[in-house]
């Protein structure tokens, strides 16, 4: 490790700024919800937690470094308890990932990101550029209260908080959320009108932003409950057994559906067929070990359901392009275990 490279390590967003300031030699005072200086070591920080209701909570982060950070958020490992709505205002450093998802970078653009809070998300922030983001965490109960003629239309939503799936999704934001979110955090409101102002403002965005996403994925809101939750369930039974052999019929006999049926329900809800899925699922998995362990490439070919290194290897340059090894020793660089884009 670079000496003057510092390592950030968040293992309870609950508990976010409890755990930064330590770390970033910061003594909390007050109501500890604040982290606030400016210095020649390690730049200018505002980092600052914004309690709004109970299962509503907003976090602003505002940094410009004079030492490169890297940062570890490691997600919840208890299951999905909030949802979370990230606005990157400068976009996240290149090279950014979501380890449980490596196929799902995170880009330098304006992006909003609609994750679940056990993901993590890991990357180097670099000296010299400033990055802001507000980050809004959104509790499984609190958008039921207020969102449940939504969630009763669009039950997916329902069905992902109940499945403590590990889901991502982004899209570019335009200038009306960026001025909306500019005069929220530039403000100086009193308290007795901080958290209207914010909820009302929440809720908009919310709003906005579930829809915008119903209408890009819209095909996966059109299904049954009950066939959702089937096939969230089989998908995480794919997930729980990729080191193991998977057939149709196995599929089949687990979800109470005929060949043909399932063929057809799978094709139209993951866009993929059942076989090209759990390739899928293989290879995401196989570049998430290779990025995050010191695993050999023929102990990461049998943990994901390949017991020949060979086949494994052509399989996985044709699908990405370049070999495991070389994705592995190549692709990235070790700075922390693999997730930082080498240049």
């Amino acid at each position: 490790m670079m000496k003057d490279q510092l390592v950030v390590e968040v293992f309870d967003r609950d508990n976010w700024i409890n755990e930064v300031a330590p770390q970033l030699n910061y003594e909390l005072k007050g109501d500890r919800k604040k982290i606030l200086f400016d210095n020649e070591e390690i730049g200018k920080v505002h980092l600052e937690i914004i309690n709004i209701e109970e299962g509503l909570f907003i976090r602003y982060s505002d940094i410009l470094l004079n030492q490169d950070i890297v940062f570890k958020e490691y997600g919840n490992n208890k299951g999905l308890k909030y949802y979370v709505f990230e606005f990157a205002f400068q976009g996240y450093p290149d090279g950014t990932v979501i380890s449980d998802l490596p196929g799902k970078s995170l880009s330098e653009k304006k992006n909003i990101y609609l994750y679940s809070d056990n993901s993590s998300i890991m990357g180097k922030f670099p000296s010299n550029i400033q990055h802001t983001f507000m980050t809004i965490f959104v509790g499984d109960q609190w958008l039921k209260r207020n969102f449940q003629d939504f969630l009763n239309l669009h039950p997916y939503f329902n069905v992902s908080l109940e499945s403590n799936r590990t889901f991502f999704k982004k899209m570019e934001y335009g200038v009306n959320f960026e001025k909306t979110l500019e005069q929220l955090m530039s403000r100086s409101y009193s308290d007795e009108l901080r958290r209207p102002i914010y909820k009302g403002v929440v809720l908009m965005i919310v709003s906005e932003v579930l829809y915008r996403f119903t209408e890009l994925d819209s095909g996966k809101y059109s299904f049954e409950k009950e066939i959702q939750q089937k096939l969230d369930d089989l998908e995480e039974y794919i997930k729980e057994n990729l080191s193991n052999e998977i057939t149709v019929g196995q599929l089949c006999k687990r979800i109470g559906f005929s060949k043909t049926k399932l063929h057809h329900l799978f094709k139209d809800y993951f866009k993929y067929s059942m076989y090209d899925y759990i390739k899928h699922l293989r290879m995401t998995k196989a570049k998430s070990l290779l990025m995050t362990t010191s695993l050999s490439i023929a102990e990461v070919a049998n943990m994901v359901g390949y017991n020949s290194v060979t086949h494994f290897t052509n399989l996985f340059k044709k699908e990405n392009g370049i070999t495991p090894s070389k994705f592995k020793n190549g692709g990235y660089s070790d700075t922390f275990g693999g997730f930082v884009k080498s240049k």
